[in-house]
């Protein structure tokens, strides 16, 4: 049996995959838009339709998003094609739209201590021993705001100075081990002593990072990525620039690609750090050092400066 709306196609993909919610919620925002914009009837989405349809979507918002949405649609009808729900795949055929490659959003060594300096002294922030431990740990850790949140007191390990990053918590569902800083190691063995952690086991499967324990304006038993994505978004405004689980990722990951004298080996160690799946997501993040690349051209190539021991004096 076939069936005749997007909506329709999109609960089948629902029924028959194993999708995380936060997904399902991406799926169904892209449906959302391209019934709203054209039709939710399958039969009315030709060429000539989903042809306008991009390049309405690329003038108010961007390229990146529309293939996006793209990529999402394909797969919603290219698994109806499969099991015959659809007689085509009318997005198999709809072009991207090229997407312009910038580098990652970072922030400087000074715009961090200013944004540090800002969250302990401004008192716009509370409680704001927590936030300012919540960056810290994030900006020295390069995890992802859903790691934080998902991150439990049995995910430390003190003894191997070791994090453990869940699945839950994971942009590619896997779970795997990461160091835990000295410079933050120790101020979280002190406040687990606090909370009386070692005392209580059952404590130990509890957020390690929940601000609804130490403030009332807070609501909820737990911490929540809005919550987190909120205070962020706060700071930013206050501070005069963007920051944020990302870009907080991003500026460590940048500052480590980069430092010193970079060799391939330490970029795979890096990647093992971020959870990349491939080196070349990694390798977005090295920049052109000038003074290296200098150094490069000087050293080696058949137009080299370099003295022979055979060139006639």
């Amino acid at each position: 049996m076939s069936v005749e709306t997007v909506s329709e196609l999109m609960k089948f993909y629902f029924t028959q995959r194993v999708l995380a919610e936060k997904t399902q919620r991406q799926y169904e925002s892209v449906v959302r838009v391209l019934v709203r914009d054209t039709s939710d009837q399958i039969d009315c989405l030709d060429e000539a339709t989903l042809l306008a349809w991009r390049g309405q979507v690329i003038d108010r918002a961007s390229s990146a998003t529309f293939n996006n949405y793209l990529r999402h649609l394909r797969a919603i009808f290219s698994y109806g094609l499969k099991h015959q729900q659809v007689a085509n795949n009318p997005f198999s055929v709809l072009e991207g739209s090229p997407v312009i490659h910038r580098k990652p959003k970072v922030i400087s060594q000074s715009q961090y201590n200013r944004l540090m300096d800002y969250v302990k002294h401004s008192g716009e922030f509370e409680p704001t021993w927590f936030w300012a431990a919540v960056i810290e740990f994030m900006a020295t850790t390069g995890v992802r705001g859903r790691q934080l949140i998902a991150l439990k007191w049995q995910d430390l390990d003190f003894e191997e100075a070791a994090i453990r990053l869940c699945a839950e918590g994971s942009k590619t569902r896997r779970e795997w081990i990461i160091p835990l800083p000295d410079a933050i190691g120790g101020a979280l063995i002190k406040w687990k002593l606090r909370l009386g952690i070692h005392k209580t086991p059952a404590l130990l499967n509890t957020q390690v990072f929940n601000v609804t324990l130490y403030h009332d304006k807070y609501i909820g038993r737990k911490m929540t990525v809005t919550q987190l994505n909120d205070f962020y978004s706060r700071l930013s405004k206050k501070i005069g620039f963007s920051v944020g689980s990302r870009v907080l990722r991003h500026s460590l990951a940048n500052h480590l690609a980069n430092y010193n004298d970079v060799g391939e080996g330490y970029l795979f160690a890096l990647k093992d750090l971020l959870g990349h799946r491939d080196i070349r997501t990694t390798q977005i993040y090295v920049s052109g050092n000038i003074g290296r690349i200098r150094k490069m051209m000087n050293d080696s190539g058949i137009s080299s400066n370099r003295r022979s021991k055979n060139k006639p004096s």
